[in-house]
């Protein structure tokens, strides 16, 4: 029982150590804004109302055993006011830019948040920030440690009393040159992979407990967009860059 309490003990101290050594990474190279700025944001945001839950506290905003991931794929532009009407009778996350789809908001919404975009997010999110009025904010630890939070960066988050849910990113699977597939083993802890969906049906499934998980813009064979021909985000995200990303993170050139 004694070595059972020990290993126990030191696992705690190295995940304590690993979100320690993430955090001081994220506010050294990927902060948000600057610490001018941070100081700013503080005293002119000090009035806005926030609330904050943990994991089982957005236990209470589950109506429904089946949520919907909304993605950013071009499939998306294909549901009409029946799926929406649908929709809203169950759950839904939105993930990253979907907000972009104005007549479907989400239950909850997870934002990407990539390193050094806060002006394009600051711009992008705008004007839906007051549509998503309501809308529970998931925002990982890592977020924090970019100095995102409605106090600091408050143009990222809806209008209204802020509703977000903090959490700790879970492990992720990890693939090397040994092994280039998946084994039934690596699914028992977690299904978060790399990119935000693995991420969203982690939550969905092993987090949240829904029973059924249906994706909606998920196109996994290309890499446009329902809103590439949008006039404001071809300001600040043009489809160069977004293969370069895309390329650079998973190694891949769909069109």
């Amino acid at each position: 029982m004694i070595k059972n309490n020990l290993m126990t003990f030191i696992k705690s101290l190295r995940n304590s150590f690993s979100l320690i050594k993430m955090l001081v990474k994220e506010i050294k190279e990927n902060k948000y804004i600057s610490p001018k700025m941070l100081i700013t944001n503080l005293y002119k945001n000090k009035h806005i109302k926030y609330k904050t839950f943990n994991i089982q506290g957005i236990q209470k905003f589950k109506t429904s055993n089946t949520l919907f991931l909304l993605g950013s794929g071009p499939s998306l532009n294909q549901i009409n006011q029946d799926h929406i009407d649908h929709i809203k009778n169950h759950n839904s996350i939105g993930i990253n830019k979907s907000f972009i789809k104005n007549d479907l908001i989400p239950t909850f919404h997870q934002f990407s948040w990539e390193p050094g975009k806060y002006n394009m997010y600051h711009n992008l999110f705008a004007p839906y920030r007051e549509n998503y009025e309501g809308v529970i904010c998931l925002v990982s630890f890592k977020a924090i440690a970019r100095l995102i939070h409605p106090l600091t960066t408050n143009s990222l988050f809806p209008n209204g009393e802020v509703k977000m849910c903090l959490y700790n990113l879970p492990p992720s699977i990890q693939l090397n040159s040994n092994r280039g597939t998946f084994i039934d083993n690596d699914f028992k802890k977690t299904l978060n992979y790399r990119g935000t969906i693995s991420l969203m049906l982690h939550f969905g499934v092993n987090i949240l407990g829904y029973k059924t998980i249906v994706l909606l813009g998920v196109d996994l064979n290309t890499n446009n967009h329902f809103f590439d021909n949008d006039v404001l985000i071809q300001k600040f995200w043009s489809k160069d860059d977004r293969d370069a990303l895309y390329m650079k993170k998973f190694g891949v050139n769909k069109q």
